[in-house]
């Protein structure tokens, strides 16, 4: 057996606004791993699901320590996390269900069976509708089904197939509900590899709106971040000429682009995929992150219906890495080969270097790395 100690130079950032207040990010730990789903459990535990079929927990209170590593189906890798409670969570579980878990009895139910056509579980998200908690899961072959969360288990109530009827030029004949997005009275937001965003209304069953994210789109979405009536939206372009990351506003049940950017650090390669997007409200501002294929965490603001691009920095030696927010804690968990936390602070000072990545300059003493042992 031998230890594998992963150290890395910690990276903090002062990215301004279009004003003069700032965001800092500070890096608290890193480790290593390949990553394809991350969610918070709770205010301390990280959930990362792997290309290899595990789910490892991490502890973050005191650094990047695994508490547990789990394995639901060797065969498949971990497509989807979703958070029910701060003990109890749903994963992908293969072509043909999803498996409960309660974290504290280290078990798991797959009793949460549901017809192979539908495949493997890519996105979810919970609702609340009147005092029930319902399950929406995405899948692989373009559908949502919904289930009934409920002490401790979960109970099937119907699905609704989503699949465009105007498939894109070019298109790689995927379907994957990529994410799903909670939206106000009863509705979601889902973005498919179909290209089609889609509002739903969850206690009808029906398709409120179906739009192509771009009319000359040829790839598929990866997945949306929403706050307010702005919907942030990050994409597979076919080339250069396609945007990476769209700005749209919802308004009378209708996705309405305002802005878009390419996010692309050498302009020599062909096209860079965006991969995952999270929104932040610091203060008066409202920021968002974007993940991209080139290995890039970016860093912008919304203002005036404008993206603004403040900052960058490399966050993966190649490829696009999950990212999930920690809003009670101002963390911020970024995960691809490489898993990262930094810590989210509002800057005081109005001289601090823009747009530039410096090495760690904080007052904050980073925390001890996480020592992996490899068999």
């Amino acid at each position: 057996m031998k230890s594998l100690l992963l150290s890395f130079f910690c990276l903090f950032a002062s990215l301004p606004s279009c004003e003069t207040d700032t965001l800092q990010l500070q890096c608290l730990h890193s480790a290593y791993n390949l990553s394809q789903s991350m969610i918070w459990l709770n205010e301390d535990e990280l959930l990362i699901g792997r290309w290899d079929g595990t789910i490892a927990i991490f502890d973050t209170k005191e650094g990047l320590l695994i508490q547990h590593a789990l394995i639901p189906n060797e065969k498949h890798g971990i497509t989807m996390l979703t958070r029910l409670d701060d003990e109890t969570f749903v994963s992908s579980n293969g072509p043909s269900s999803i498996a409960l878990w309660t974290k504290h009895l280290g078990n798991f139910s797959l009793k949460n069976t549901y017809d192979h056509d539908f495949g493997k579980a890519t996105s979810g998200c919970l609702v609340q509708i009147e005092h029930r908690q319902i399950l929406v899961t995405g899948h692989e072959k373009g559908a949502i089904l919904l289930w009934e969360a409920f002490d401790q288990d979960l109970f099937f109530l119907s699905s609704l197939h989503m699949q465009t009827t105007h498939p894109m030029p070019n298109s790689l004949n995927l379907f994957h509900i990529r994410d799903i997005v909670p939206w106000e009275k009863n509705h979601i937001i889902t973005a498919s590899e179909d290209g089609d965003i889609c509002l739903i209304d969850i206690a009808s069953k029906k398709i409120i709106h179906r739009q192509r994210y771009d009319s000359n789109a040829s790839r598929g979405i990866n997945h949306l971040a929403l706050h307010g009536n702005y919907l942030l939206l990050a994409n597979c372009p076919s080339d250069f000429s396609e945007k990476n990351l769209w700005l749209y506003k919802i308004d009378d049940d209708r996705f309405i682009a305002i802005d878009s950017k390419n996010l692309i650090l050498d302009k020599a390669v062909k096209r860079a995929y965006s991969f995952d997007v999270e929104f932040i409200q610091r203060q008066d501002a409202l920021y968002f992150f974007c993940s991209t294929e080139e290995g890039l965490l970016w860093l912008g603001r919304v203002q005036d219906d404008t993206l603004f691009l403040l900052n960058h920095t490399p966050i993966n030696p190649k490829g696009g890495a999950v990212l999930a927010i920690n809003p009670k804690k101002n963390l911020l968990a970024t995960a691809g080969y490489h898993i990262h936390v930094f810590e989210m602070s509002a800057a005081t000072n109005e001289n601090s270097i823009p747009i530039v990545f410096q090495k760690r300059r904080s007052k904050i003493t980073p925390k001890s790395f996480c020592i992996l042992q490899e068999n």
